[in-house]
Formats: C-alpha cells, structure tokens, sequence
C-alpha cells in the first residue's frame, strides 16, 4: 500500500505523474498502466470526494481517504474470526498483529502503545473485528457508537473493517493501535496493567 498526500498533487503535472509512476513501480503493478490511469488519480486526488474510490489494472484500488489518496493491490478479505485477550503476539492473517505485555506501574508509555487497567476488563473479553451496534465509552464519559467513533477519528472507511478491537458483547474496550475506552483507563489504583501495540501490515 502507498499513500500520498493530498498536498502533493499541487507541484507541476509532471513531477505528480513521476511520482505515481514511482509508486506503481514499488508496488510492482506498472505493467498495463498508461497515462490514462495516473491521470484518473490525478483526477480524483484534485476533484473526488473523501471515500471515492476507482479500480485500476493489476487488481489496484485507489482510494480518496481524508488527507491523503491511497494505492492498494492486496484487497484484504476479513474472515469472521476471534482471538482470545493473552500476553504475546496474536497474528491477524493479513492485517498485522497484537503484542501484549505486562507493565510496572510506573512505566512510560512509549508512542503508538496503549495502556490499560487488566482488572478493569469483564470476563470472556475477545479480540474480533468491529460488528453493527458496537459501543464504546469515551474519555470523560458517555457512550457513541463505534462508527460514529471511528468517522470522527478520520479512519478510513477502508480500514475500519480490518481494525481488531478488543469486545465484550457489543461494547468495545480498546480498538487496536487508536484508542483504549473511558471504562479500562489507568488510574492511582491501577496494578495489573497491560501494553498493546498493534504492529499494522496493511
């Protein structure tokens, strides 16, 4: 996957279809690709909607996604699966994986980690992908549905199916590598404290 910036479709004609031509080359797809296709994308970086999207030969997708247009030529399937809450690494086929670990409670979070209170988790929490009606409670207090949540964290409409979160029921705990819910916070209190980095391949 490659993203550019929105930012970048403001230098000259040419350096933008360099640059493309460059991402086509990394991602190993510039066979097929014709000018046509670099202009399309020029096309929807300067006058597409967020969310819009166009297909491409070699399998590629080109996304409009916020700041940013984004080349994929992986389409990533999500199976319906489940993963138990453990210490160590639980692989996600074709999304990445979850390292969790244990912590003292003085320890510094480090950047894209998220920190949370072990006692504070009901039983037989799992890690899945998101469902309709899923909850999550919001620092400072009050519940918002998790798409709601999501849109207005800016994610990606194309990734939000493929984010692990960790859930009981329809409430939502932590949704991997964004953010943790108000109900297992850290606090004076916390002993048990548990480290989840989410190390995305997509």
């Amino acid at each position: 996957m490659v993203k550019i910036p929105l930012s970048y479709f403001d230098y000259s004609n040419s350096v933008v279809i360099r640059l493309i031509q460059n991402c086509f080359e990394f991602l190993k797809v510039q066979k097929d690709m014709e000018r046509k296709h670099i202009l399309n994308i020029i096309n929807l970086a300067k006058t597409g909607n967020n969310g819009n999207r166009i297909s491409l030969p070699n399998k590629v997708t080109v996304h409009k996604e916020y700041d940013f247009i984004t080349l994929n030529c992986k389409p990533i399937k999500v199976v319906n699966s489940k993963w138990k809450f453990k210490c160590g690494k639980t692989v996600i086929d074709g999304v990445g994986e979850i390292i969790i670990s244990k912590k003292q409670k003085n320890y510094v979070k480090q950047e894209n980690e998220l920190l949370i209170d072990g006692n504070k988790l009901p039983k037989n929490i799992i890690w899945r992908f998101r469902n309709d009606g899923d909850i999550i409670e919001k620092f400072g207090g009050g519940t918002k549905k998790l798409k709601s949540y999501l849109i207005d964290k800016k994610i990606p409409q194309r990734e939000r199916n493929t984010l692990p979160v960790l859930a009981c029921a329809n409430e939502i705990y932590v949704i991997a590598g964004i953010e943790i819910s108000n109900k297992v916070r850290l606090d004076e209190k916390s002993k048990n404290i548990y480290s989840i980095y989410f190390n995305k391949k997509i």
